[in-house]
């Protein structure tokens, strides 16, 4: 027989208005059992409940409910149910738990986390240590980016004794800030882990990398295990210039006493510190000619020492054993560039023809601008360089060299070939006033009395069409 709904419902009221409360509660059971998706009636019968002093079935009431609602799919109607139950027991875990999923489920990670962390604070206030390590795990699994979080939940992990798991998640966290450039960081969270298994090999490689892309060598060197680590810290002082980079070099050449590129190294830092002797202990027979790396380090010795054509031939014979080696050899031109700028203009040619051939142009682009920041004056550098910013399609570099090779026309008198630079540069970038200035000193130069009316019919005469076609 079906359920006169609205007849039982006003039967109901009229009980409970003449104080008949548990009567009316026989009544909503009936509605609620015949149509429990209708919240509104759940409610009122679960407030009946907490007013006949069963709050216990309300909660049962509203859970069922809510379980009921969300096993069809109807989470937003679940969610008020499982809040109504959190309206009678604040801090029932079902409810806040499942909220807390429900949130998630709609990437409402804030709200998600603070049903969570009522949940993790009830577990610890009873001693519930593993229960609330759990709740933080799930926290954790919110928000990949939450990094805070994700650390809490492995160091709750460390908490209940699961150091696999706490080092695992520690892992997973440090790659990811490396991922994102936050090195410091993530060397702060290996070193961590590391406290965990100090015997594992493969993490203390990681925390090693780690303190080498933060730039802090101090932890590098007290990272440093195995004869690898300190010939790459030493490499990477010697990079950075580093004041600690003798040191470190002379411990990794101490602990691979074999390894001949370190011994060269060492005989070159040696040589730059002023202390021949030094370097020639280090500078072994058995140091043969035919390896490239140990050829580079004699050959910046020999041009220390003044053999500048020998030092020159090694150079060659390097970079014809190993086109890798062309950054070591520019980096050696601009270490030379103040005192022998000719040779360190022969040697950034060699450099730069080696990158040419493997059609990295880029890099070689970068290695004469670092070459002509030195040695500004340098036409051939400049001219160079224009032209691999054009064959490598760097129009900013082509410009900036552009403009650098126009002044270095200007100051030595040859107006007319600056003249020419400059009318391309104005033409392509007229509202750079800098151009206008050289375009005015070129003209000025060559005799011109008019030189802003030159400028304009100039520029006027290679104004493009409107149409961006040709005339033909």
């Amino acid at each position: 027989m079906t359920l006169d709904r609205p007849a039982v419902l006003r039967n109901a009221q009229k009980l409970l208005r003449i104080g008949k409360l548990e009567p009316a509660i026989e009544l909503y059971e009936k509605v609620v059992r015949d149509t429990p998706e209708d919240l509104q009636t759940a409610a009122m019968l679960g407030s009946l409940y907490v007013r006949a002093g069963a709050p216990e079935k309300a909660v049962k009431l509203l859970l069922g409910i809510a379980e009921g609602l969300r096993g069809r799919g109807l989470h937003s109607q679940a969610a008020v149910a499982y809040q109504r139950v959190l309206a009678v027991a604040e801090d029932n875990e079902q409810a806040l738990l499942q909220l807390a999923e429900i949130a998630s489920s709609q990437n409402q990670h804030v709200e998600a986390r603070t049903y969570l962390t009522r949940v993790e604070d009830r577990r610890r206030g009873r001693g519930d240590r593993k229960g609330a390590a759990e709740v933080l795990i799930r926290i954790a699994e919110l928000d990949p980016h939450d990094f805070e979080a994700r650390l809490s939940a492995a160091r709750a992990r460390q908490e209940i004794g699961d150091n696999k798991g706490a080092v695992a998640d520690f892992k997973r966290v440090a790659d990811d800030l490396l991922s994102g450039g936050r090195h410091a960081d993530a060397a702060t969270v290996l070193n961590e882990a590391a406290q965990l298994v100090p015997e594992d090999a493969g993490l203390a490689e990681r925390l090693f990398d780690a303190y080498l892309l933060a730039g802090n060598f101090a932890e590098a060197r007290s990272a440093a295990r195995t004869p690898g680590h300190w010939k790459r810290l030493a490499t990477t002082l010697i990079a950075v210039d580093d004041d600690g980079a003798l040191d470190v070099l002379r411990e990794a050449a101490s602990r691979q006493p074999d390894d001949l590129a370190l011994q060269a190294s060492l005989a070159r830092r040696f040589v730059e510190e002023g202390d021949a002797a030094a370097a020639a202990a280090h500078l072994r027979p058995e140091m043969a000619e035919d390896d490239p790396t140990i050829l580079l380090a004699i050959a910046e010795i020999q041009l220390r020492g003044g053999h500048e054509q020998k030092a020159v031939e090694l150079v060659r014979r390097c970079l014809t054993k190993d086109h890798d080696l062309a950054a070591d050899v520019s980096a050696l031109a601009l270490r030379a560039a103040a005192a022998v700028p000719a040779v360190a203009w022969t040697l950034i040619q060699l450099a730069v023809d080696a990158w040419v051939k493997r059609s990295q142009l880029p890099t070689a682009a970068t290695a004469l601008e670092e070459f002509v920041a030195r040695v500004p004056n340098s036409t051939p550098a400049l001219i160079r360089l224009v032209e691999i910013a054009i064959d490598g399609d760097l129009p900013d570099v082509a410009s900036r060299a552009q403009a650098q090779l126009a002044d270095v026309y200007l100051k030595t008198g040859a107006a007319a070939e600056a003249l020419v630079i400059i009318e391309d540069l104005a033409t392509r970038e007229r509202d750079n006033p800098a151009h206008i200035e050289r375009f005015r000193q070129a003209l000025t130069a060559l005799g011109e009395s008019d030189p802003d009316s030159a400028i304009t019919r100039r520029l006027n005469a290679n104004l493009p069409f409107a149409d961006g076609g040709s005339i033909y």
